[in-house]
């Protein structure tokens, strides 16, 4: 039923992807076409000493800082392995860099 009257209204459904996420992160910032992907660390930094307003990025990713806190923490706790997760073996193999 549901899908017959978001046919006749033409909704589109779909499940938003990390892409999503970045693209709004990438107009948010007013950020070169060319940034679709971080490669190298300075990167990193760079986005942290950006001067675009948090409000921008608030306003078109639809979430506060506040929100983002538990699962920032829990990314780096799996990135810390602070858990003592026993899947060591496929942290080494995703650390490792790539030849």
């Amino acid at each position: 039923m549901e899908a017959r009257v978001l046919k006749v209204f033409g909704f589109q459904i779909f499940a938003p992807t990390t892409k999503t996420f970045l693209r709004r992160f990438l107009r948010a910032a007013q950020a070169s076409c060319k940034l679709h992907r971080l490669f190298f660390l300075p990167d990193g930094h760079w986005i942290r000493k950006t001067t675009h307003g948090i409000s921008t990025l608030e306003h078109y990713t639809s979430y506060v800082t506040s929100d983002l806190k538990a699962a920032v923490l829990a990314l780096q706790d799996l990135q810390l392995n602070l858990n003592g997760c026993p899947l060591n073996a496929i942290r080494i193999k995703y650390r490792q860099e790539k030849v």
